[in-house]
């Protein structure tokens, strides 16, 4: 199976930095990629100077009931159309609302630049950044009512680290 891109398929500006950064610009699939990867430089610690995997939770994507649901519990979470009905909302601003940038636990670090990002700050394995991740997650959960789901993909399980 071959890959087939489309040139003149319309540029997809959705994400709000992302339509601010391009407002004056001609909004070609360059000027998408350029304006991506430069917000991405500002908000992204450079894994080559900080320990990082990058954004570690994924946007959910929920259902109508479930979005309806989130905007009872709060009323300024943002909200963004997708396909079939559907509606994702930041991960990152989940996390934001229940104070966890900026908080170290065993050597990982949720990054004060950007919430989805956990960064290394003496961790020798695995173990402490899954155990962060849960710790958000369960946090997440019991705030919002929604699961967040990890980016990175998990060979493996380091002992000690529930599934």
């Amino acid at each position: 199976m071959d890959l087939q891109l489309d040139r003149k398929a319309p540029v997809c500006l959705e994400y709000p930095a992302l339509k601010e950064r391009l407002q004056s610009a001609d909004p070609t699939h360059d000027a998408v990629l350029a304006g991506v990867m430069s917000l991405r430089q500002e908000k992204l610690p450079d894994p080559v100077v900080t320990p990082n995997v990058g954004s570690f939770f994924k946007n959910p994507v929920l259902t109508q009931e479930e979005a309806d649901m989130l905007r009872r519990r709060a009323l300024d979470v943002p909200l963004f159309p997708e396909s079939e009905g559907r509606t994702k909302t930041s991960a990152a601003w989940l996390i934001d609302q229940l104070g966890w940038r900026g908080v170290e636990k065993q050597g990982v670090k949720v990054s004060e630049a950007h919430a989805l990002v956990l960064v290394g700050c003496g961790a020798q394995t695995a173990a402490p950044w899954l155990s962060l991740a849960a710790d958000i997650i369960a946090s997440v959960e019991g705030a919002f009512g929604l699961t967040l789901e990890m980016e990175p993909r998990v060979l493996g399980r380091p002992e000690g680290v529930a599934s």
